[in-house]
């Protein structure tokens, strides 16, 4: 991706913030990112599903949550036994149909979604931030 493409994907990025984030998600197939590996997994699950919830709430048609892909919020379940490669291969497969990837807080400690924040922006999906989900500009 060019430095000029970038640049421009970043201030439009930038003027989507202010205007608040819930026009954004309406509609929108929400792919969620954040450590995983190497996490106490019950504090990584309460997490997901917290940001999960907030993505419904903020209008996201269909979010797509690493912690469990089709499964509902009561029945997590991860398969412990498999290696960091199974899990990524499955990320990335789910990653590319998605429209939008919201980066969760730390994610800049992982490996895993550092790669699917790269994979996406050269993708042209769009990334936001945690941080940055509001249902208004009054919140930023």
């Amino acid at each position: 991706m060019s430095s000029t493409k970038t640049l421009r994907n970043e201030l439009e990025m930038v003027d989507d913030m202010r205007e608040g984030t819930a026009h954004i998600l309406k509609g929108e197939f929400v792919y969620i990112s954040g450590p995983i590996t190497g996490t106490d997994m019950d504090d990584t699950k309460e997490k997901f599903v917290k940001v999960h919830n907030k993505l419904w709430a903020l209008g996201a048609t269909k979010v797509c949550n690493p912690i469990y892909f089709g499964k509902p919020p009561n029945n997590l379940s991860l398969n412990t036994n498999q290696k960091w490669e199974y899990y990524m291969k499955n990320s990335l497969r789910n990653l590319v149909d998605c429209t939008i990837i919201v980066m969760m807080e730390g994610y800049h400690i992982s490996k895993g979604a550092r790669l699917e924040k790269f994979v996406a922006e050269q993708l042209g999906i769009k990334v936001l931030f945690e941080k940055d989900l509001h249902e208004d500009k009054t919140n930023i």
